[in-house]
């Protein structure tokens, strides 16, 4: 049967930062959306944008894994905690691979290849995430976990996201700066929504009362 049992005292603050950077991370990513849609980047320009995010967005990510690791409660999904630490690796060496070499982005010979990669492993990080969404579901029909329930709700949604815009650079790369920006600007806003649900579910978490670990004091005997 499920557990009433609350968080400890001690996890409070590891969830609330959790809230905090799963919201930058939310943020981050309307900010690419937002200077894509405005600004109307070219090819080499998009590429740069996409680094400056990767790179922003895998710091994040690390922090991510850290604090979910700190905040989980009773033996959280170790699954996830792995699958966002080697997310933030692929995101940070994505990233520095395009600052350090922009010359990538402008050859069809190393682009198209690396436009593939990159989509074959957010699908494949995307099928992890549900696969350890799956598991941890089906742990809280045993115990009660409010700890990664608020992280786990819209992981479905980030991991879906990740498998259809993973398979369609991995199947079809696009050739065009007009064809690449929809494709990331749809990306982002569906991890914005992830994260953002994620955020506001760990904070209201964190500023809940929480139950007294101590047990109730017994009267003195007369």
């Amino acid at each position: 049967m499920p557990s009433s049992e609350r968080l400890p005292r001690g996890n409070r603050g590891a969830e609330l930062a959790l809230g905090i950077v799963l919201l930058a991370r939310a943020t981050a990513a309307i900010s690419l959306v937002s200077w894509l849609t405005v600004r109307v980047p070219g090819w080499r320009d998009v590429f740069q944008g996409i680094a400056m995010y990767a790179l922003i967005d895998g710091g994040f990510a690390l922090l991510t894994a850290a604090l979910f690791g700190a905040a989980r409660y009773r033996g959280g999904p170790v699954e996830l905690v792995v699958t966002t630490v080697v997310d933030a690796i692929v995101r940070i060496s994505l990233g520095s691979a395009l600052f350090t070499l922009p010359a990538i982005a402008e050859v069809p010979m190393t682009v198209v290849p690396l436009i593939g990669v990159v989509g074959a492993t957010a699908a494949l990080l995307g099928a992890i995430g549900i696969f350890s969404w799956a598991v941890a579901h089906r742990r809280r029909q045993r115990e009660h976990s409010v700890a990664y329930e608020a992280f786990f709700d819209p992981i479905p949604v980030i991991a879906l996201v990740s498998i259809v815009i993973g398979a369609r650079l991995a199947i079809d790369p696009p050739a065009s700066a007009a064809q690449l920006r929809p494709l990331v600007a749809a990306g982002g806003i569906g991890v914005a929504i992830g994260f953002a649900l994620a955020a506001l579910g760990s904070l209201m978490e964190g500023l809940r009362p929480r139950a007294s670990s101590y047990p109730p004091q017994q009267p003195l005997p007369h």
